[in-house]
């Protein structure tokens, strides 16, 4: 695909008008892989030259066309400030133009409908664009223009709090503002308020959480402009970008960026969806009946049926999502939302669609955090189905939910369960002392267990946890440590 600049001469005043433009491709080879009927909805006039077009508006010339390419996407590229594709409104199913009639500087305007010959290239853009096909948000985007610019947001901390934990750069790069008020802060795009901020919360993830169907975090383009370097001497942070998105958000759960340890997150899944197929389209198993995650959009999804195909239903629900766009393409999305029904989109919260609030999120962090630390998905399963059938409770902690993995491994040892029976002769007192030793450091043989190591299961107490860097058993590397509380 090539392009040249426009030219200086204007072309004839009737070319504004479709039908106009549809007379000059009487000669325009049919060995051409884009339709002329699509290239004239575009505003192009053939030229009579190979298979060059030339805008009637702004006098981008445009040659050639290859297979799969896109005359609006090509237009756009090419001439993003034409009036005659950036200045159209949608209205009733009918393309409607406002904009000159002709080159700028002409005063008419004139309506456009759909012709109904196009190919499904320019029918694809045109109910994507009409919003007959649409995202899960109904609300338009950005809410607020004006704050755009990271650098304009990052401005309003002028007078940000000094109890605040979050640090304006981090709040601003995830496209947020400041309000003036204590310390609520406003996403640009979606509108969505957060305030209250505690230590060692991050504003992508508060973001991200509190809003995860807002288009900035999901990935889409909605006019962000990055921060360039800050100036030395000015005490913030460097950062760069060269896109006009700025910094990406990072994945929504790292840890599962991973194929194989997404797909170790399902354990025994006796669903109608292949684990396999899950884990490829980049969700993990949540340990609770269906419910999976993505790891880089965070989008929840359950109550999977028969047939459905993963990757279609990512598309359909959370088509912003980076991996999904990568993986399978935007021609994929677009795709998957041509074949729905409009009234199948809906800004109503669907049933299909996972939302993790209160004891059920808290839950869901403790399980990703026991799966990391080496426990499999089917013995957490069935640690959390027993706690909820006996005490109608979900794990709140990740502490408690290993305390009792750990007691429930110990319990179903062939070990302990011949301990048991020489313990029949054992005195009360013999009986405490021995319980009493497996609760001990192996280390410094001295201090409580009160430490686990991530990723390999070992135990040891605080002291001893902290002054090695691989485990003293299986020698490999300490990743994290999570405290426990031992029964």
């Amino acid at each position: 695909m090539t392009c040249n600049g426009p030219v200086l001469e204007d072309p004839a005043p009737d070319l504004a008008e479709l039908a106009s433009r549809q007379e000059t491709f009487a000669n325009f080879p049919t060995r051409c892989p884009v339709s002329s009927s699509d290239l004239a909805q575009a505003g192009f006039f053939y030229t009579g030259e190979g298979d060059q077009v030339r805008c009637f508006c702004c006098l981008a010339t445009l040659e050639g066309w290859e297979e799969g390419d896109s005359v609006v996407g090509k237009h756009k590229n090419v001439s993003p400030n034409c009036p005659f594709i950036n200045e159209a409104n949608f209205e009733e199913g009918r393309l409607l133009f406002g904009i000159p009639n002709g080159p700028p500087g002409r005063e008419a305007a004139t309506s456009v409908p759909p012709d109904p010959e196009l190919s499904s290239d320019f029918e694809a853009d045109y109910l994507l664009r009409t919003r007959q096909v649409v995202d899960l948000s109904g609300s338009p985007y950005p809410q607020n223009p004006a704050m755009c610019n990271e650098e304009v947001r990052r401005r309003t901390f002028h007078q940000w709090p000094s109890y605040a934990p979050v640090s304006p750069e981090d709040l601003a790069n995830a496209g947020l503002y400041y309000r003036g008020m204590e310390d609520e802060v406003e996403c640009f795009c979606c509108g969505g308020k957060l305030k209250n901020w505690e230590l060692g919360d991050q504003a992508w993830s508060e973001h991200r959480r509190h809003f995860p169907r807002c288009f900035f975090v999901l990935g889409h383009d909605v006019g962000n402009v990055g921060n360039v370097a800050h100036p030395p001497g000015d005490g913030q942070l460097d950062r760069s970008s060269t896109t006009n998105r700025g910094s990406p958000p990072p994945p929504h759960n790292p840890s599962m960026v991973d194929f194989t340890k997404r797909l170790q997150t399902f354990g025994a899944w006796n669903y109608s969806v292949s684990k396999e197929r899950l884990a490829q389209a980049g969700f993990y198993s949540l340990g609770m009946a269906d419910g999976v995650e993505c790891f880089c959009c965070g989008g929840g999804l359950k109550e999977w049926k028969a047939g459905e195909d993963p990757w279609e239903e990512h598309a359909r629900w959370y088509p912003g999502c980076k991996y999904l766009g990568e993986e399978k393409g935007q021609a994929f999305v677009n795709d998957v939302h041509l074949k729905s029904l409009p009234q199948e989109s809906t800004a109503e919260e669907p049933e299909k669609v996972l939302t993790i609030e209160g004891e059920e999120q808290l839950q869901s962090q403790a399980i990703q955090s026991a799966l990391q630390m080496g426990f499999s998905a089917e013995e957490i399963g069935q640690m959390v189905e027993r706690k909820e059938r006996l005490s109608a409770e979900r794990y709140q902690s990740v502490e408690a939910l290993v305390t009792d993995l750990i007691a429930a491994q110990r319990d179903n040892s062939p070990s302990v369960h011949l301990e048991n029976h020489l313990q029949k002769d054992l005195s009360t007192e013999e009986k405490l002392k021995r319980l009493e030793e497996e609760k001990i450091c192996k280390i410094c043989m001295d201090k409580l267990l009160s430490m686990v190591f991530i990723p390999c299961g070992h135990l040891a107490c605080q002291e001893c946890a902290e002054l090695v860097e691989k485990c003293p058993w299986c020698c490999k590397v300490i990743a994290n440590r999570q405290k426990i509380f031992m029964p």
